[in-house]
């Protein structure tokens, strides 16, 4: 059973391993995770996938990128604490019993219609106003001459939205999304995908995995629109058609899932230091 905004056959949640080097913040009404905070950085700003910042390995490629690009790393919890807990990523648990599984997977039933609304009712025009108001102004403090994205399943809808650069008082570099639920997500909150692809005004990655949707993939939708573009030359597309969405922050311990990921990530850190440093 998957996520609203992910394939029926994406990879399932994972839970967060330990040896995080960041820690948590209160930003308003945000939690947020960040790592390599010192002031006179640039930054990087993550956008988590539908199971929030504790999905997967989320913060530790949090990590990784502050170390090896030497940026301060932003990752809000857009969806709350207990996201990574839910319904929805607790029937993946392989230690649950079978009665245990049948009663998480009822209430997984259940749960996807509120799961839904729970990603419309955080419209691009609300997440907009929360970044002016409450979180670009945190981050802001610590003096970063450059900002990059970085978005996983939602957050790569949340990434190709912060590219349209219509913020207050800043401005994002680039934007490098990961399995990214751009079409999915714009669908559940009545949007016009190709107006969110033609308002885009920054280089992106796109790296997709085989069932994700075709909009995202090279040739798709993104490319044809972002090609016409001032800054089409800089962009990457790429199908990783080994693997699922999700690859690459809950990666599987099976298949190609942990030598894609690394691949990918390898190609995101070369694309983040392109524009950011």
């Amino acid at each position: 059973m998957a996520a609203p905004c992910c394939p029926e056959d994406a990879n399932p949640p994972v839970k967060a391993p330990e040896g995080e080097k960041g820690a948590y913040e209160k930003w308003g009404q945000y939690r947020v995770y960040v790592t390599g905070k010192q002031e006179g950085r640039n930054a990087l700003f993550v956008a988590h996938d539908v199971f929030g910042s504790e999905s997967g390995t989320t913060k530790l490629i949090c990590d990784e990128l502050s170390e090896k690009l030497n940026v301060i790393v932003v990752c809000p919890d857009f969806f709350g604490e207990d996201a990574a807990s839910s319904p929805m990523a607790r029937i993946q648990d392989p230690s649950l019993s079978f009665l245990q599984w049948l009663g998480v997977g009822l209430l997984a039933f259940f749960n996807l219609g509120p799961f839904a609304f729970s990603i419309r009712r955080r419209s691009w025009n609300k997440l907009q106003k929360e970044m002016d108001d409450v979180l670009m102004p945190e981050l802001l403090k610590l003096s970063p001459k450059k900002i990059g994205l970085l978005g996983f399943c939602w957050g790569g809808w949340f990434a190709t939205h912060a590219s349209e650069n219509k913020g207050k008082g800043y401005e994002f570099c680039c934007a490098a999304s990961c399995h990214p639920s751009v079409s999915r997500v714009a669908n559940l909150c009545g949007e016009d995908i190709k107006q969110i692809y033609e308002d885009v005004k920054i280089p992106q990655l796109l790296f997709s995995a085989s069932n994700d949707q075709a909009d995202t993939k090279p040739g798709g939708m993104a490319q044809d629109i972002y090609s016409k573009k001032d800054f089409g030359d800089s962009c990457v597309y790429e199908e990783f058609g080994t693997v699922k969405h999700g690859w690459v922050n809950r990666a599987k311990d099976t298949g190609d899932d942990k030598a894609e990921s690394r691949r990918a990530l390898d190609s995101v850190t070369e694309f983040l230091r392109q524009h950011i440093q």
